[in-house]
């Protein structure tokens, strides 16, 4: 690790619950901020001769990090945050804050990232999952996608959307980190965006997405159901069902929030007896859209 020599950050032992929005997870072994797009790709390279095993960590909004904590290196790509814009082109590096690439673009007078105002969470990882809400999704605006591939060498995706579904896109499938994304956006009224932004911010509010520490929807929604995942789990009568620290939220079934003393067991047990809960009730089986990343080899529910 000695080798390691970017600029950015390089520490050992990083607790990862602070770069979480669950606020929960043990340590990184080895945790590494690079902040910019070169020193990635060296660092890359590095680990993968070393043999190092790799974790990319965004804005940590999707995730829940073990209690024990994550076993080789963790790149948090958040140094990688510029955005520039040229005409209807924005060009957004994986670091990036996603509302923050909608919020700038939207004073421009440019259409089509303004979905994705308020929504936690960095550019890279709303393209790794094809980020999706109030009817819209991330690939319908994705130009192409520069990522480093399985030998660290830099390449280009052009977006083609038969590629992409419901919070899936092709990264799910590869070792590719992403450090780069481009959008072709359009013209729209500035005002009119900004408005559109303030009403999906306070639905979020409304949702308690900002209350307490979450990672917003635990579980996907699939349209075989006949009903959205949050309304499936409030029929059951979810809300305020709790294990330890974790709880689902009063204002919204399909949200698990950590009250304060929360450990990463507990959230995935919680999400588990959910899962459990529609299966048994409903004969469905609910897909969890947070990740449990990290080092699990302990917990009784590794399957889930």
């Amino acid at each position: 690790m000695s080798q390691i020599n970017i600029p950015g950050t390089v520490r050992r032992d990083e607790p990862l619950k602070q770069h979480t929005t669950f606020r929960v997870g043990g340590p990184a072994d080895v945790y590494i901020r690079p902040t910019d797009i070169p020193g990635l790709q060296r660092t890359l390279a590095l680990l993968r001769t070393e043999q190092i095993p790799v974790l990319i960590l965004g804005g940590g909004a999707n995730v829940v990090v073990s209690d024990r904590g994550v076993r080789g290196a963790v790149i948090d790509t958040t140094g990688l945050s510029r955005i520039s814009v040229s005409d209807t082109t924005v060009r957004v590096e994986a670091g990036a804050m996603i509302s923050d690439a909608a919020g700038e673009t939207a004073r421009r007078g440019l259409e089509g990232l303004e979905f994705l105002y308020s929504m936690p969470g960095t550019c890279g990882g709303a393209v790794w999952m094809n980020a999706r809400c109030y009817g819209s999704s991330i690939d319908e605006v994705l130009d192409s996608v520069n990522y480093l591939n399985e030998a660290s060498e830099l390449c280009t995706l052009t977006a083609a959307h038969e590629e992409f579904d419901y919070k899936l896109s092709p990264f799910q499938l590869h070792d590719w980190t992403i450090v780069e994304a481009v959008f072709t956006l359009r013209y729209g009224d500035a005002d009119e965006l900004t408005h559109r932004m303030q009403q999906y911010y306070r639905d979020r509010c409304a949702k308690g997405h900002f209350t307490l520490p979450c990672a917003g929807s635990v579980f996907k929604n699939d349209r075989r159901f006949g009903a959205p995942s949050g309304k499936i789990l409030d029929e059951l009568g979810v809300r305020g069902m709790t294990c330890g620290g974790a709880r689902v939220s009063d204002l919204h079934a399909n949200i698990i929030v950590n009250t304060g003393d929360a450990t990463a067991s507990d959230i995935r047990t919680l999400t588990h007896r959910l899962r459990d809960l529609v299966r048994a009730e409903r004969g469905w089986e609910l897909d969890p859209e947070i990740l449990f990343i990290g080092d699990w080899a302990e917990d009784p529910h590794t399957s889930i």
